[in-house]
């Protein structure tokens, strides 16, 4: 910016030059025509000649008795000096003021009001537009910082929602998983509240159902302390360890029986080995959900098929409800997507995009489609 700086001033001094040099010669024309036209005689042009740089006082004496001081001719012939003097100073104020006035017009005006509007938006909280000065000086370069600043607090923000709303989901996710384990240990406590009384439940039964209880408290405690551990539902650490195939789909079947409450729930499996490894915790989680979701929309029945093959888990989880819809079979696995009104009840669209995401944890997928009611089809 400096040498545009110096190039606007040095023009306009050099268009001030040439005003003064007009102006000396128009002044000078002026008085060689005032002189001749007011002497008298070839003797007083030969005085003028001679006194030319002499006091203008000297040569006023050799003009005739018709040029007086009330003469406009000689108020302009006596105050020509002066106003040379004033028009030079002048043309070069005027050049200094024109060379700083277009010098801001140019470089200054439009990328200072580009950064004072971007400012106010930024006050605003708005950051949905662009900085489009794209100067090569100073200035430009001061809005591309601008801009870059401006994209970066996009991003931030961005990044910032984004993690309010992850936590917002493993929130939510606590709060929908919570859910499972205590309705089960729930309905197993209902259990011993209606039938130990009554006499009408066998010790077995009873140690059974204690186990089944305290199984689901240490689920339960597991799965708080890891949440209140992880700030987003991708850092869950999967642990796997050997699993007795059977009994986890006995104990998924007894979670399952309690979860769905006054539906039937009918349940098959079949395994070529009673052995996996895998986290079990993470599938039972993943089933409870489907089982919880099949459950609300069932009219009668919840379907729950368990299969163990070559090391593959495939787990399907059906009801004889409406099934999905065409928008749901697009969005139902998106985090926050579902069908129900906010006036029906509080569900937060979380269920199966927790499943996908805990599938992707161990290596599986989940698929959606409609088979009589709503089919949800797990692959571990």
């Amino acid at each position: 910016m400096k040498p545009s700086f110096f190039i606007y001033v040095v023009l306009c001094l050099l268009s001030a030059l040439v005003l003064s040099v007009v102006t000396v010669h128009i002044v000078d024309k002026f008085v060689s025509t005032v002189s001749v036209f007011y002497i008298d005689g070839n003797e007083d042009i030969d005085r003028i000649n001679e006194d030319r740089d002499e006091d203008v006082y000297i040569a006023v004496e050799m003009i005739d008795e018709d040029f007086n001081e009330d003469n406009s001719d000689a108020i302009l012939f006596y105050s020509r000096n002066w106003i040379v003097i004033a028009l030079l100073i002048l043309y070069f104020i005027l050049a200094v003021f024109i060379a700083s006035r277009t010098f801001f017009k140019r470089k200054l005006d439009i990328p200072l009001r580009e950064l004072e509007d971007a400012a106010q938006k930024i006050s605003e909280k708005n950051l949905d537009f662009e900085i489009e000065y794209s100067g090569n000086d100073e200035m430009g370069k001061l809005c591309a910082s601008f801009e870059t600043m401006r994209r970066q607090l996009v991003q931030t923000n961005i990044e910032m929602w984004n993690m309010i709303d992850e936590q917002k989901r493993v929130q939510h996710v606590l709060a929908h998983d919570i859910r499972t384990p205590l309705t089960v240990t729930k309905g197993y406590t209902d259990i011993l509240l209606d039938y130990v009384p009554k006499g009408k439940i066998s010790e077995e039964k009873i140690l059974f159902t204690i186990e089944c209880i305290n199984r689901n408290i240490v689920r339960l405690e597991n799965f708080v302390n890891m949440m209140s551990d992880m700030q987003k539902l991708d850092q869950l650490k999967i642990n796997k360890e050997v699993t007795d195939v059977r009994a986890m789909f006995e104990t998924m079947k007894d979670n399952a029986q309690i979860i769905c409450k006054d539906k039937e729930l009918i349940f098959n499996f079949t395994t070529d080995s009673n052995m996996a490894y895998t986290d079990s915790s993470v599938i039972e989680q993943i089933i409870s959900n489907l089982i919880s979701n099949a459950s609300r929309y069932a009219k009668a029945k919840v379907y729950l098929t368990c299969n163990y093959f070559s090391g593959q888990f495939i787990i399907t989880v059906s009801d004889d409800g409406r099934g999905f819809s065409e928008e749901a079979l697009k969005y139902a696995l998106e985090p926050y997507y579902t069908e129900e009104s906010k006036n029906q009840g509080v569900h937060y669209g979380l269920g199966l995009s927790i499943c996908k995401t805990l599938c992707k944890k161990l290596d599986g997928e989940i698929s959606c489609r409609n088979n009589g009611g709503a089919e949800v089809t797990v692959k571990i």
